[in-house]
């Protein structure tokens, strides 16, 4: 079994609920349309890779640590992978203790991932035969053929190439930066301070940033202000002093913003009706 290798980068994938951390392999999709509406809002390419046993030129790619980390980075990665040739291994989950199935070729995966990304997608891309690669565009459409025969320095310019006619992309590397920065205040915010979490989730938007990063910081605000508006209806069953504390310091930590205005009027409701 070909071994997986270490990523030196932590960002979210966007491919459902996988997500890139250290020490874990190079994300490969489990979702077709998922992964596209990733590549859409990222604008990168989908490396498409299809293979049989004995014909998998790319887990050498994924065993290069230094073009592991690229394609981690640059590109989303899908494997169709002919089936039969290879039985499912089980592993034990190290968390939950229960038995799993994972692909002795693609640990990543479960057999039957690889085999309906083949089945499903192989026939719909021109090819003599297998191995095969593509980059895609986000729409699906193909935008370079014949990758799987790359060299690895030939295949990063090759997606340098297919970035560069799509324009500005957004990497995972530069997805992780950024989760790392707002993660104090994801960490404040499970603690109900707003002020502070506010001003860890606005500091970005002081300079320019990619639509995408812009996207994930807008959202990181969205849900304090949804956090801020749970805590004024939960207000209202607090004591009076406390309540009126309470309303006072949200609208105040949250100046300018939607809350401001719900927690004076809830303030001015309970008190009013006093």
């Amino acid at each position: 079994m070909l071994g997986a290798p270490r990523l030196l980068l932590c960002a979210a994938a966007l491919l459902g609920s996988a997500t890139v951390c250290v020490g874990q392999p190079v994300p490969l999709a489990t979702d077709w349309d998922a992964t596209f509406e990733a590549a859409k809002q990222r604008n990168v390419p989908v490396l498409f890779l299809l293979g049989r046993d004995g014909k998998t030129p790319w887990t050498a790619w994924f065993e290069n640590p230094k073009l592991a980390n690229y394609l981690a980075d640059r590109v989303l990665v899908i494997v169709g992978h002919r089936g039969g040739g290879h039985a499912p291994a089980k592993h034990r989950d190290p968390k939950t203790g229960e038995e799993v199935e994972r692909c002795p070729v693609y640990p990543q995966l479960t057999c039957s991932v690889h085999k309906r990304f083949y089945d499903e997608k192989a026939g719909y891309f021109d090819y003599e035969e297998l191995p095969a690669g593509f980059l895609l565009r986000p729409d699906g459409k193909q935008a370079a053929a014949g990758v799987a025969a790359l060299s690895a320095k030939a295949l990063q310019q090759k997606i340098e190439e297919v970035q560069f006619a799509l324009g500005e992309g957004v990497f995972a590397s530069e997805i992780a930066r950024l989760e790392r920065g707002l993660a104090k205040g994801d960490a404040y915010l499970a603690k109900g301070k707003f002020k502070a979490a506010r001003k860890i989730y606005e500091k970005p938007l002081k300079k320019r940033l990619k639509a995408h990063l812009e996207r994930i910081v807008r959202g990181r605000l969205e849900a304090l202000d949804e956090a801020a508006n749970e805590a004024i209806e939960a207000a209202r069953d607090l004591p009076p002093k406390k309540r009126h504390e309470t309303l006072k310091r949200i609208a105040r930590e949250l100046k300018g913003r939607a809350p401001e205005e719900r927690a004076r009027r809830v303030l001015a409701e309970v008190e009013g009706g006093s």
